[in-house]
């Protein structure tokens, strides 16, 4: 089955421009499948989150819900331009594999892409 998805383009080619609007096109689908306490840990190491972030995400009264939190972080994301995208990919790679081929047409790959 793995053979069949074909192979997207090279997301370190990309600017952030068009990073983003892979990751906008798919935002809803991120929204709600996605828990922010399992991505947050590599974003924070990957230096686009801070603690604050962290803090904001997780206990803000505002975000009432997962996909409010996850809508959030992809914002304050957004901020951190290619790095923030590459960061989240990275990390969707790892905790979402089916998701992030969905969002890059690429197949999940076991290199880090060194993005920073």
């Amino acid at each position: 089955m793995a053979a069949s998805i074909p192979e997207g383009p090279d997301l370190k080619e990309m600017d952030d421009t068009d990073l983003w609007q892979l990751i906008n096109d798919n935002r809803y689908r991120i929204s709600m499948d996605v828990k922010p306490g399992l991505l947050i840990p590599y974003l924070r190491q990957a230096q686009v989150l801070t603690e604050m972030d962290e803090d904001e995400i997780l206990t803000c009264h505002q975000l009432n819900n997962r996909s409010m939190r996850i809508s959030h972080m992809l914002d304050l994301l957004h901020i951190q331009g290619k790095n923030g995208a590459m960061a989240l990919l990275e990390s969707l790679m790892i905790h979402y594999p089916h998701l992030y081929t969905q969002v890059t047409g690429r197949k999940p790959s076991t290199e880090a892409s060194g993005f920073s």
